[in-house]
């Protein structure tokens, strides 16, 4: 089966719309506040990765969007005829599942979007969580990726499955 995600769809539609230049995100731990706008490069930028990771660890799952073709301003029925899915490699009945192990911050939004974008789905696993629920949520779920930042790599259980590949991922740039 070969799965899309029309949250992403409607996402990235929301983010090209005339209306979306005043939106903000206010990234408390960070203490800055970034135009949604902002987010939208590093996302995409993301999204390559996480489909090359995924690709990697042969659960691929296609979702693309043909450049050149989306435009600040574009309708959701545009957006969503421009989407062309690939075969899911991996031939399972459900999208690849990545594990997301960041607080709630401008870089947990970037990678629960670019993970949309890439047609997978994602757990969100927090650092507060103690190490053995972690690890027990990672067992159960089984993701085949598990995105995390800097700050929190060293917060991760050391009984991640070997079938996860752990990525770090760049912080978002921050903008003032």
């Amino acid at each position: 089966m070969i799965w899309h995600s029309e949250l992403w769809i409607r996402v990235r539609a929301a983010l090209l719309a005339p209306s979306a230049e005043a939106a903000a995100v206010t990234d408390i731990d960070a203490g800055l506040r970034l135009p949604l706008r902002a987010l939208l490069p590093k996302v995409l930028e993301l999204q390559a990765h996480v489909n090359k990771w995924l690709e990697e660890a042969g659960c691929a799952q296609r979702l693309s969007v043909e450049a050149g073709r989306l435009h600040t301003g574009s309708s959701y029925s545009t957006l969503a005829a421009s989407v062309t899915v690939g075969a899911n490699t991996g031939g399972k009945d459900k999208p690849p599942l990545v594990a997301i192990f960041c607080h709630q911050s401008a870089d947990y939004i970037c990678m629960a979007l670019s993970v949309l974008a890439a047609g997978a789905a994602f757990l969100p696993l927090d650092p507060a969580w103690p190490d053995p629920r972690v690890a027990l949520v990672l067992q159960l779920a089984r993701p085949c990726l598990l995105l995390t930042t800097p700050a929190h790599r060293h917060l991760l259980p050391a009984a991640v499955p070997a079938s996860c590949s752990v990525h770090v991922v760049t912080p978002a740039a921050p903008v003032h």
